[in-house]
């Protein structure tokens, strides 16, 4: 997992957790053109193919795992290089759903745009709730060449040049909490009877239960 901080988190598209191809494309690594801070990602081949509905079923994905600290809308930016028109935008999203698209309507330069397709409203991402969450990118337009993503909770910032270095990877803090051990069905018994227990251990996550233990009385009881 890519690990937010502070409100942000950097991540090269080439650093995917998984990548899916669909309708006959696939997600690449590119050197060309020149540019990158690390590598592109482009979508190919090329045949000028254009993507609009079901797009979940239908593109090709690319998926982020990120550990988010808080909840919220995180304003997206992508830094890319347009060859054209016809090879410029992407959509992208959170767990599987499409929320918006990215395009670049400068061409033959490596820039950072937050500016979405067919609209003047900025890319933004809307994080439900802390934790773990995959961020996901889908193939718009083949051949348009992706190189960094940036989200942050700063709609003020803008990134420049390469950018930030990519966000450390982790996994979540685990939870040390001890456990805690209830009997929640005790059985009366009499003196020198078995008593049956079952019991029930919480580590601060849904209750495991196991099966009733039958304690038997001590020599003598």
């Amino acid at each position: 997992n890519y690990l937010a901080s502070g409100g942000q988190v950097v991540f090269e598209a080439e650093g995917f957790d998984a990548a899916v191809a669909q309708s006959g494309k696939t997600w690449n690594v590119s050197n060309t053109p020149a540019g990158a801070s690390g590598s592109f990602m482009v979508a190919g081949p090329n045949t000028g193919t254009l993507l609009q509905s079901n797009i979940p079923t239908t593109s090709p994905r690319l998926d982020y795992r990120i550990l988010f600290e808080t909840a919220g809308t995180y304003a997206v930016w992508l830094r890319s290089y347009a060859p054209s028109d016809p090879d410029n935008s992407i959509f992208f999203g959170l767990d599987g759903s499409v929320q918006g698209t990215l395009s670049l309507s400068t061409y033959g330069s490596t820039l950072w745009t937050r500016a979405q397709h067919a609209t003047t409203v900025l890319a933004t991402l809307n994080v439900p709730s802390p934790g773990v969450h995959t961020f996901n990118v889908w193939m718009r337009e083949d051949g348009y060449p992706i190189d960094k993503f940036l989200l942050t909770t700063n709609s003020g910032y803008t990134p420049s040049g390469a950018g930030p270095e990519a966000s450390a990877r982790g996994y979540p803090t685990p939870d040390t909490t001890p456990p805690v051990v209830q009997a929640v069905s005790p059985i009366a018994a009499a003196t020198g009877q078995a008593l049956t227990v079952t019991p029930a251990i919480s580590f601060n996550e849904p209750v495991v239960n196991f099966a009733a233990i039958t304690l038997a009385p001590a020599a003598g009881g």
